[in-house]
């Protein structure tokens, strides 16, 4: 019995001091670097299913509470691709602690999206759901090193 008090006492312990992000740890402006672990060029899959979603390069900047995302993605379909819907989308950071997110409106649909966002090291890893920006599955975009 004392083991097992000893273990969560622990783990709570462990929980409570986990440092939180704070705004000095990502406040800056990051190059798109990758697309699904992928190099820049890179894409990653689109809707409906069999297109892709590729990007020559982007920035995401981040201020406290806002962000800016700029990328040119080209949206490639049997054969045709085109520059289509957006070029710069910017909305809100919201969350505390170790968990950030961005919300903003899908400049390709209208609807409310929410990207998860992490810090590590010196880079930005946001992660978008399905559907979100025409990406067709998860998709994970790292941008960095931050920019002096």
């Amino acid at each position: 019995m004392a083991t097992r008090n000893l273990i969560l006492l622990l783990a709570i312990l462990t929980v409570a001091c986990r440092e939180s992000l704070s705004p000095a740890q990502y406040v800056g402006r990051y190059p798109l670097r990758t697309v699904n672990a992928a190099p820049i060029p890179g894409s990653a899959p689109g809707t409906p299913t069999g297109c892709t979603v590729g990007f020559q390069s982007g920035s995401l900047a981040l201020a406290e509470g806002v962000f800016s995302l700029d990328a040119a993605p080209v949206y490639c379909c049997q054969g045709v691709c085109v520059i289509n819907g957006w070029s710069s989308m910017g909305g809100a950071v919201t969350g505390s602690g170790d968990y950030l997110s961005l919300r903003a409106i899908d400049p390709t649909n209208g609807a409310t999206i929410e990207a998860g966002l992490s810090v590590s090291g010196s880079d930005v890893v946001l992660s978008f759901p399905a559907g979100a920006l025409g990406f067709g599955a998860r998709t994970t975009l790292v941008f960095g090193p931050k920019q002096q």
